[in-house]
């Protein structure tokens, strides 16, 4: 196991089945969630070290990203041992969702992406669960993310209208309406098939686009049911990005965990030798990251949600990598 205190827990979240006993210690994720069921990005818990805070208007993001990462080991709001912080965090979502379903904060510069990962948790929710308040909430959401796409395809940072394409946003996007078409609470699936269609005609060559926005568009086609089995190209690119070293930040003290995760859904529906050569790759970044005598951080500083994000990002991973998730993307 990893030595990085913060990433056992939640790594032990990850490897963890819905029939396994209850743990006797409470993991430490759960011991810094906050009363109202929220994960405050901005603060720095106790005894924690390479700890590197998020800003205030990333704790939606957050809250959401560890509720995805609880739901893929096995807690819902009924089932499992930690169902009651997952509810809570739930409940905390549906107090933070507006009157037109949006569940962000309008001054985050990631405020679609936000609002995405939030949706794709409550619909997750609601697929997993049941419960119909989830499901309300969910289908609110989604619809704001069905109302606020660009001409051509795809979404923006901000949500706007006439805003720049955004291929993070559109990513996440679309893997909320892909969790909203499996919960059958989703009314425009053909979202998904032209936000694909947008990304590929913004891509062009892996040497054009930094390997983060090429993730982030493979796993759009992806979803919209791309695969390196029906096309030579798509094959191409993935090996391309997947051959292609995790880059530790100039102090050597972080990367981009989303990245990874995204890519692992990449690899990982891929399947075979592309999957097979990726797992090296987790493997060996999860080993570094790990490393007490390099004090290195989990994340680059840049990454919104900062290092509790990270911590997510990293448990949904080893999620797929055990093969137990039951999230969107690797279900």
């Amino acid at each position: 196991m990893f030595q990085t205190p913060s990433l056992v827990v939640l790594a032990t979240l990850a490897a963890a089945t819905p029939a396994q006993e209850p743990q006797q210690h409470e993991p430490w994720i759960f011991k810094v969630q906050r009363g109202d069921g929220s994960w405050s990005a901005s603060a720095v818990p106790k005894g924690v070290e390479a700890f590197s805070p998020g800003s205030a208007t990333d704790d939606v993001v957050v809250t959401s990203l560890v509720t995805l990462s609880c739901l893929g080991a096995g807690d819902t709001p009924s089932v499992g041992p930690h169902h009651e912080s997952v509810g809570r965090a739930l409940d905390w979502l549906l107090e933070e969702q507006a009157d037109d379903g949006r569940l962000a904060a309008t001054t985050s510069p990631t405020f679609l992406a936000d609002h995405a990962i939030a949706t794709l948790a409550l619909s997750e929710a609601a697929y997993l669960d049941g419960g119909s308040r989830y499901r309300l909430a969910a289908k609110a959401a989604v619809s704001y993310l069905e109302r606020t796409p660009l001409e051509g395809g795809g979404w923006s940072a901000t949500g706007a209208a006439d805003g720049a394409i955004d291929f993070r946003s559109t990513s996440w996007a679309t893997l909320a309406l892909a969790s909203a078409r499996d919960a059958e609470i989703g009314e425009r699936p053909e979202l998904i098939a032209a936000a694909a269609w947008r990304l590929r005609q913004e891509g062009t060559r892996i040497e054009d686009r930094p390997p983060r926005e090429v993730a982030f568009e493979l796993l759009t086609r992806l979803i919209a049911g791309e695969s390196t089995s029906a096309s030579s190209e798509f094959k191409d690119r993935a090996t391309k990005l997947l051959a292609l070293p995790i880059a530790w930040t100039e102090d050597g003290k972080g990367f981009d965990p989303e990245r990874v995760y995204v890519q692992s859904i990449v690899a990982y529906q891929s399947g075979g030798e592309l999957w097979k050569r990726w797992q090296k790759t987790m493997k060996k970044t999860s080993v570094d990251m790990g490393k007490r005598e390099t004090q290195r951080l989990i994340v680059d500083a840049d990454l919104p949600g900062g290092s509790l994000a990270g911590y997510a990002y990293s448990a949904l991973t080893l999620e797929i990598y055990f093969r137990y998730a039951r999230v969107i993307g690797a279900r």
